[in-house]
């Protein structure tokens, strides 16, 4: 039996890397919000923005990723090195 080679293209859509970048900044300690300031944040979840991604902006290529994050860190920790193991992430 012969093999055959199966051809095709896999995209992974930008708000999906968004969603998946956040959720792992998220998870760094230091890391309080991403995005918008806790009032701002507050009143979109109350007018019902349900945005899995906020704060995420990235752009894809065929082979790179651009991601720009806005994060809130927590009073006390080291900015620096918060940002390098959100970078790590």
């Amino acid at each position: 039996m012969v093999e055959q080679a199966i051809k095709g293209e896999t995209v992974i859509e930008d708000e999906v890397v968004a969603s998946l970048a956040g959720k792992a900044a998220g998870e760094v300690d230091g890391v309080v919000a991403l995005g918008k300031s806790s009032i701002r944040r507050m009143l979109a979840e109350r007018l019902g923005s349900d945005d899995k991604s906020r704060g995420v902006q990235v752009a894809v290529a065929e082979n790179d990723v651009i991601a720009d994050l806005t994060l809130s860190i927590r009073y006390g920790y080291n900015i620096p090195a918060t940002v390098n193991e959100v970078r790590r992430k």
